[in-house]
């Protein structure tokens, strides 16, 4: 129907609303396509802030296919944020850079991100902020799985959905134990062998 309408702004918003509806495991090439599709109608309607949305999904698409050119078109859509000059899509594209820090195993910089991230969040009223900073902590918790605080000292979003804070939780909790069986291996592994106790 939208095609039959001729009117490649409404086309646009179909083909993004279908890209995310049709999202899942395995479905990046499929998704692919449809942006490719919607960054066309988006440059036919000249409307640059559909066009940005179909450059960031192809950007997130391309990374699940782990295709390095994802890096290239990721720095095509902070260029073109920047030129819109609105914050929510900045905003966008800071959750991107922090979990990009996060592949990388960069975690001083992620946790400095996901911070400003957490802040920008606050500043703008963004509504999807619980769950998008739980989850970035989720996975920052995990690439620093040794070394976790209490929960408690997260600076975690009060609002998170109950079944993020177990998770949370558990990580925490998993992680001390961890460290402490960790510690205990490595005064072991140093200690001169007496009685029963033999190095590691």
């Amino acid at each position: 129907m939208a095609r039959a309408l001729d009117d490649p702004a409404t086309l646009t918003q179909c083909l993004l609303a279908h890209h995310d509806a049709v999202w899942g495991p395995g479905i990046a090439r499929l998704r692919l396509t449809i942006l490719d599709e919607a960054a066309r109608a988006a440059e036919d309607a000249g409307d640059p802030v559909l066009a940005w949305q179909a450059l960031l999904g192809r950007f997130v698409a391309l990374l699940e296919l782990a295709d390095p050119a994802a890096y290239t078109v990721f720095l095509r859509a902070v260029e073109a944020a920047d030129r819109l000059g609105q914050p929510h899509y900045r905003w966008l594209v800071l959750i991107r850079r922090a979990a990009l820090a996060i592949f990388a195993g960069r975690a001083d910089e992620a946790d400095v991100l996901v911070d400003q991230v957490a802040a920008d969040a606050d500043r703008l009223g963004e509504p999807d902020a619980p769950t998008v900073i739980g989850d970035l902590r989720i996975q920052l918790a995990l690439l620093r799985s040794d070394q976790l605080p209490p929960i408690q000292r997260w600076g975690l979003p009060t609002s998170l959905p109950p079944w993020m804070v177990a998770q949370l939780d558990g990580l925490s909790h998993r992680s001390r134990g961890t460290g402490r069986r960790r510690s205990l291996r490595t005064r072991h592994r140093h200690r001169r062998p007496h009685g029963r106790i033999r190095p590691q």
